[in-house]
């Protein structure tokens, strides 16, 4: 089903009224274009434009009738949908038609006066109260509206009433992004005003007509009389100086709250600006002015402004706002996640809360919920917000008995539009692009180098050059839809060595809301900017993944996993250069040894690239890519097409056909066909030795590794001998990738001074970097500890691993695993001590641990019992055999209370026993206890032997008077190891 965006032009026109014949030429030439224009966009009728664009019917009929001047919000929501920037030209136009609006009201009210009135001695004023009827335009603030409770913002309050309370000389401005509870503040802050006896007047700055009523009913509110206020607002006295003399003489105190001054200009003389103290907005010594607004520039709002940012709320008070709303909807626990995944942003959190109130009484019964049934707490919310997106949020907002231009600041997609609409107005189009154009990518900050580069590469890549486009990004950072960070980022130790990148940030949903935009938007619309998108794009495919750019990849990351996700099928260009910056991102993920990162992409390259077609290069790479990284099965027969497919299109000898046929090697030997991938591999560096070709070090590394697997210890030593030395000279260059398998080939091969030469180098290129705390750098440091092990060189090892253990003991956050390596680390350092006599250094180890990281583990927790065994093997070594079973004793109690653990099989603990009566010389009483585990195990083969053996020893010295010996501890743990990576 088509939207009615993409139909096809009618030719027919709407099916409207025509233009009222007796409103003026104004009127009618701007509902005459906006006709045009919509007719031009596929439109058949009001219904149909209402529905896309979000306003109400009579406000569309009456804006393309010419039977009223529409708000420039209705027009420029009109232009938006129609396909047209939002230009001066058009707000010029909305300007001429209120004007002659207002002319012609007047000129009717004359003529229905007729000379009678005049002969009665009714004025112009009485016959302008008696024709509009009952007043129902307040100054009063609308507390109704005002939550029972404000989160998140008692030091901005406390601030705001100190000034109430003791006097300011400030204009007190409160500003941020749309949504962020702005008017809210202000509200509670009438309140406490009002609370304390002042008076207090509520008026809105969202358009120049709203402002200027209400400043004039401000001004009969203070009594000033109607003659002088018809004498300023007919031009012939300043309104502004009259209401202010007004104000600066008035009995009480009071509170000015001008809500919703967006546009600066609505507040300023003709030829000023709103700070310069001439306008609606001054600061007084009898009342305090405070304004809401987006822009928060210092020096647009002049002196006497004080500019107090209103942030998005914290998750704990976002938590709160959603219970404060929907009551028992879940968790405070669920409720914290949704606030967070909504960025804290008050609006949504409003509109989540009450959709959520709401259902108890009928909405998304029938209309959400999806295959989990209806939506009624803050889980089931969240899931359905993962799956519909932003345009969720909108569903908790009643859409009656509001006007257009607040109801759509009350909704996320809108309240946005409205701030690029009035960009747009002030001869800024370029905004909008742009924040579509970021939209595209991730919620991250987004390096403004990459989009220097970007348009010096493509200057069309935006309407207007850099230039405009930083006026744009000024203007947009004034409105709070935009922020500017400096990341400083350490490519070396040294102070010379940081560098600061200058990013853009967004609030996710902004970002969001702008990328729905673009899904909704005709198909032409966004093919451009998914075109303008893929030059970004592009630059991420070419960017470097040494070492040195690490920092920079984290950034770009995000971006690159964003657009690989909304990149469209077409245009192909823009799908394509989405995939190979997947694959350079993927590059990044494998030369840092980031290994949830590599598996991440290559599911959505694979997921992606079928949209190419069959036998496109950048499908058949990421094809290539996305089995080179599974491990769960015989994928060697998918390989193996792969590999057909690059012969047929690149010939048997080109460097990307190697390349996968090495793939198709490395899923034989994963499969288990061993013999099979040796035969492929040494065909492979057999062809490279008669073509006199490089080294094919990789090729090589993996022989090396299948020749180990099949027992050819000699040959895999010959094999690894030809890897080429580590690079020595000052301008050689290490490549990562190929010195991790080389190091790793040595060390398989049994040439562990080679791998220790390469395994040192990489940790020293990665220090030179600063990149001590990637996965590539501890994964390198354990394999040099264990390499130095083999070695016999413990100390060395152990110094090694104690560094491992402190940097995860360190970053409590960033480490992956981190319990369960905390926990192979601590045994092989515990090993290893033992090994070099130092059991005292173990133990202390090993109780630092326990007591400093695990305390507050639960006792029974797999990682605590298989530390206290640990322990208990330190204390046997020392002969102290009482503390050991002290220590058991301790760890069974634990499991009995837990009634067990998953992770701890029932016969560990007894084993140790055995091993505990057996080291005591209790062997009588260790044999029961073996016979006990060996009937436990006894399906498992290889455990059961070598369990067996002890216990074998143990009845050998029941008949031997000498003292027994030592039990050989050679069972497994008690948990299965973590993986060899943290990443």
């Amino acid at each position: 089903m088509t939207t009615s965006r993409e139909r096809r032009p009618s030719t027919g026109g709407l099916a409207l009224k025509p233009p009222d014949p007796q409103a003026p030429a104004p009127m009618r030439t701007l509902a005459r274009r906006l006709r045009e224009l919509l007719a031009e966009a596929g439109f058949t009728g009001v219904r149909d434009i209402a529905a896309t664009c979000g306003l109400g019917r009579s406000t569309v009929s009456d804006a393309l009738s010419g039977s009223r001047a529409p708000t420039w919000t209705t027009v420029a929501a009109l232009l938006r949908v129609g396909g047209a920037a939002a230009s001066t030209r058009w707000q010029r136009a909305v300007e001429e038609a209120k004007e002659s609006e207002r002319e012609w009201k007047s000129a009717r009210r004359g003529r229905s006066d007729g000379t009678g009135a005049a002969a009665l001695g009714i004025t112009a004023a009485a016959r302008e109260t008696a024709d509009a009827g009952p007043g129902t335009f307040s100054v009063r603030a609308p507390y109704g509206e005002l939550p029972g409770r404000v989160r998140g913002r008692d030091e901005l309050l406390a601030a705001l009433e100190r000034d109430v309370t003791e006097g300011s000389d400030r204009i007190q401005v409160l500003y941020g992004l749309g949504g962020c509870g702005k008017t809210t503040v202000a509200l509670r802050l009438a309140r406490f005003a009002h609370g304390l006896g002042h008076h207090v007047f509520w008026i809105s700055g969202a358009s120049r007509d709203r402002l200027s009523t209400g400043m004039r009913q401000l001004a009969r509110e203070l009594g000033v009389s109607e003659h002088e206020i018809d004498a300023a607002w007919s031009g012939r006295s300043s309104a502004t100086d009259l209401v202010w003399r007004a104000l600066d003489g008035a009995e009480r105190p009071w509170l000015l709250v001008v809500d919703n001054l967006d546009e600066q200009s609505v507040a300023s003389t003709v030829d000023g600006m709103v700070g310069d103290g001439a306008g609606w907005i001054r600061a007084s010594a009898a009342g305090l002015t405070a304004v809401t607004s987006r822009i928060g520039n210092p020096a647009l709002w002049g002196g006497a402004a004080a500019c107090r940012p209103v942030d998005t709320l914290a998750p704990e008070d976002g938590a709160a706002v959603l219970i404060d709303l929907a009551g028992e909807a879940g968790s405070e626990a669920d409720a914290r996640r949704l606030a967070e995944q909504l960025g804290g942003l008050p609006l949504a959190l409003r509109l989540a809360g009450s959709f959520l109130a709401r259902a108890r009484r009928g909405i998304g019964l029938l209309t959400a919920g999806g295959d989990d049934g209806p939506v009624r707490d803050f889980a089931g919310y969240l899931r359905e917000l993962e799956r519909l997106g932003a345009e969720l949020l909108d569903r908790g907002e009643r859409s009656d008995g509001l006007p257009d231009e607040r109801r759509l600041r009350r909704l996320v997609g809108r309240t946005w539009e409205m701030s690029l609409d009035l960009l747009a107005g002030q001869g800024i189009p370029e905004a909008r692009p742009l924040m579509r154009l970021l939209s595209c990518f991730g919620r991250a900050p987004f390096p403004m180098d990459l989009l220097r580069t970007a348009l010096e590469k493509d200057p069309e890549l935006l309407p207007g050059d850099a230039a405009r486009c930083e006026t744009a990004i000024e203007a947009l950072v004034d409105l709070s839809l935009l922020g500017v960070e400096d990341i400083p980022l350490a490519f070396g130790h040294g102070t010379e060595s940081v560098v600061v990148l200058t990013c853009l940030t967004a609030h996710p949903l902004v970002l969001e809301t702008n990328a729905l935009q673009i899904r909704n938007a005709p198909e032409r619309t966004r093919a451009r900017l998914w075109r303008s998108a893929s030059v970004i794009a592009t630059l991420l495919a070419w960017f470097t993944t040494g070492p040195e750019t690490w920092k920079i990849w984290q950034l770009l990351v995000p971006h690159v996993r964003a657009g690989l996700r909304q990149v469209p099928d077409a245009p192909e260009e823009a799908l394509v250069a989405f995939l190979r910056a997947g694959m350079s991102a993927r590059n990044y993920a494998v030369g840092s040894n980031n290994h949830a990162l590599m598996r991440e992409l290559a599911s959505a390259l694979s997921e992606r690239a079928p949209a190419l077609p069959e036998g496109h290069p950048t499908r058949l790479a990421a094809r290539r890519i996305s089995y080179d990284q599974w491990d769960d099965g015989d994928r060697s027969a998918e390989a193996q097409q792969v590999y057909q497919a690059y012969v047929r299109h690149y010939g048997a000898d080109d460097e990307r056909t190697v390349s996968a046929r090495q793939a198709w090697a490395r899923a034989l030997r994963r499969a288990g066909r061993v013999a099979e991938a040796e035969q492929e591999l040494r065909a492979m560096a057999e062809a490279a030795r008669q073509l006199f070709q490089p080294k094919p070090v990789l090729i090589i590394a993996d022989l090396v590794h299948v020749l180990v697997k099949l027992g050819s210890t000699d040959e895999a030593a010959a094999w690894a001998g030809e890897l080429p030395a580590v690079p020595g000279g000052p301008e050689d260059t290490l490549d990562g990738p190929v010195a991790h398998h080389a190091a790793h080939a040595l060390d398989a091969a049994g040439l562990l001074t080679g791998a220790e030469t390469y395994y040192r180098a990489i940790l020293f290129r990665l220090e030179e970097a600063a990149e001590e705390g990637s996965p590539l750098y501890r994964d390198m440091t354990g394999h040099l500890a264990d390499n130095l092990a083999r070695q016999d060189r413990a100390d060395e090892a152990v110094d090694l691993l104690g560094g491992l253990l402190d940097w995860y003991r360190a970053n409590t956050a960033t480490a992956t695993n981190r319990i369960g390596t905390l926990v192979r680390l601590a045994e092989k350092r515990s090993h290893l001590q033992l090994a070099s006599d130092q059991p005292e250094r173990a133990e202390a180890g090993l109780r630092d641990l326990l007591t400093e990281e695990f305390a507050e583990l639960d006792p029974a927790d797999a990682s605590v019992i298989r530390l206290r065994v640990l322990l208990v093997d330190v204390l046997l070594v020392q002969n102290r055999c009482t503390d050991a079973e002290r220590m058991l004793d301790e760890a069974e109690r634990d499991l009995a209370e837990a009634d067990g653990s998953p992770g701890v099989p029932r016969w560990v603990l007894p084993l140790w026993r055995a091993r505990c009566r057996c080291a005591h010389g209790s062997c009588d009483q260790a044999v029961v206890i073996y016979d006990e585990v060996l009937a436990a195990v006894a399906g498992h083969r290889e455990l059961a032997a070598s369990i067996g053996a002890e216990a074998d020893e143990c009845r050998r010295a029941l008949a031997d008077p000498a003292p027994p010996p030592a039990p050989i501890l050679t069972a497994p743990a008690p948990a299965p190891p973590p993986p060899p990576s943290d990443a």
